[in-house]
């Protein structure tokens, strides 16, 4: 068994606290020394394991943009993979979104992370919405943050269904940025 899958089972099976070096080298029946030639620490493995994740989760963005023509199509193709993947109980991406890991490092990947969204998220909107780009930067800090939430708060509760939750965050988007549009 590969090391990422092997973490990987433990995250799903276990939650990301229960990766350990030690942990991960019985899970792939490997020694503890051959799982230190790969990664440093546990933070190095759960980062690994978050951009994997994350890889997957733009590849799907990317091909659902690819084909969208209109703005509620992109922002369909922003949103759902995102709420797929929560939606996958016991999911890889489930585990270390919405369990989460108190890892420096990750933390750090994290905010590196939403950084870049954000630039890319504006670009959108500023395409679509006579926006500054300084206004388009803010709005989608700011809308990615609400996102993020509302996706959350969607996975841990599923009070409503996904294509709901979806709508309610479409009205946000449409109400505020044509606000902020004139």
């Amino acid at each position: 068994m590969q090391l990422l899958e092997a973490a990987g089972e433990l995250v799903r099976r276990k939650g990301a606290a229960a990766v350990t070096m030690d942990a991960l080298a019985a899970e792939a029946g490997v020694s503890k020394p051959l799982v230190y030639m790969h990664f440093s620490n546990t933070p190095e493995v759960l980062l690994a394991l978050m951009r994997q994740e994350h890889e997957r989760l733009d590849a799907e963005v990317l091909t659902g943009l690819a084909s969208a023509t209109t703005f509620d199509e992109r922002l369909a193709a922003l949103t759902r993979p995102y709420f797929r993947l929560l939606a996958e109980r016991g999911s890889l991406f489930h585990e270390l979104v919405i369990r989460q890991s108190n890892h420096e490092v990750l933390e750090r990947w994290q905010a590196e992370r939403r950084t870049t969204v954000v630039e890319f998220i504006a670009e959108v909107i500023r395409g679509e919405f006579d926006i500054s780009a300084p206004r388009a930067t803010l709005a989608a800090a700011a809308l990615l943050g609400a996102f993020e939430s509302l996706a959350r708060r969607w996975a841990d509760t599923a009070e409503i269904g996904q294509p709901e939750a979806e709508q309610v965050f479409r009205r946000l988007v449409h109400g505020g940025l044509e606000e902020l549009s004139r």
